[in-house]
């Protein structure tokens, strides 16, 4: 690998009690474009548009150099379309080079034994 070529913007994605790691974003022109692109996703992706197609609010901080903590507020209608609610979540975006690959070994099926454990 050489040094251009290993750079990624990871990015976890919180809701409620789950989190989740999206794709790695993985940025070929090096440490400096990751940060641009890791700033970009902070301010405009990362959440599901809202119903109406506007923003949702969100608080952009910068934790590291290298990265950033996103609490997003999206309203939503409740189902009798009388209420407005919020929903919290918040994403975590850092820009990563990839150290290291460790494939997995090779699983096999085992085969099925007989009534009572017998061959």
């Amino acid at each position: 690998m050489s040094d251009a070529d290993d750079w990624y913007v990871l990015v976890e994605r919180t809701q409620s009690e789950e989190r989740v790691l999206m794709p790695p974003i993985h940025v070929p022109e090096g440490r400096a474009a990751a940060i641009e692109i890791a700033r970009e996703f902070c301010r405009t992706k990362g959440v599901r548009a809202r119903e109406d197609g506007k923003n949702s609010g969100r608080q952009i901080y910068r934790t590291g150099e290298t990265s950033w903590l996103v609490a997003v507020q999206t309203p939503y209608v409740s189902l009798d379309g009388k209420t407005i609610f919020h929903s919290d979540n918040h994403l975590r975006v850092e820009v990563a080079r990839l150290e290291a690959v460790v494939e997995e070994d090779p699983m096999e099926i085992p085969k099925k034994k007989g009534l009572f454990g017998r061959g």
